[in-house]
């Protein structure tokens, strides 16, 4: 075995697996083991669903599972105000792209005002996604789309 040096903020074990990397099904489990564990925040008020989207902002089995045990992780906000939706576009990248936009479909579902929630700073997911340079085209479009949509 070898040892590796990891530098970690996170607590939880299902929070330090999401930033080491870990395959989806191996957090899948972590989750069905403890699914108590997605309601504790960690590092920065992060919840485990801002914690994936930061490090896999293209793992939407992991989305779904969390989703699925418990949706009101999509309207809890960290320790800056911003939702899990806006922690996915500061995340996503052209490589994550159609992933991305699907997580953000889930999310915006789970949680509609997501789309419109501003963080302490005021911004929008859409406002952060148009001023981050490295956030894929695709997802900008769908968040222009869903919050135009919303305003009708």
């Amino acid at each position: 075995l070898k040892h590796v040096e990891t530098h970690t903020f996170y607590k939880s074990a299902l929070n330090v697996a999401i930033q080491q990397g870990a395959r989806s099904a191996v957090l899948q489990h972590l989750i069905q083991a403890a699914p108590n564990v997605l309601k504790i925040p960690d590092y920065n008020n992060e919840s485990p669903l801002h914690v994936l989207v930061k490090h896999k902002p293209d793992d939407v089995e992991t989305v779904d599972a969390m989703l699925l045990h418990d949706p009101i992780l999509a309207s809890v906000p960290d320790a800056k105000g911003n939702l899990p939706l806006h922690t996915l576009v500061l995340s996503a990248t052209d490589e994550t792209g159609s992933q991305s936009v699907q997580i953000a479909r889930r999310l915006s579902l789970a949680s509609q005002e997501s789309i419109v929630h501003r963080n302490m700073n005021g911004l929008s997911p859409l406002e952060l996604a148009e001023q981050n340079k490295s956030c894929p085209e695709s997802l900008v479009k769908y968040l222009w789309k869903k919050v135009h949509r919303k305003k009708r």
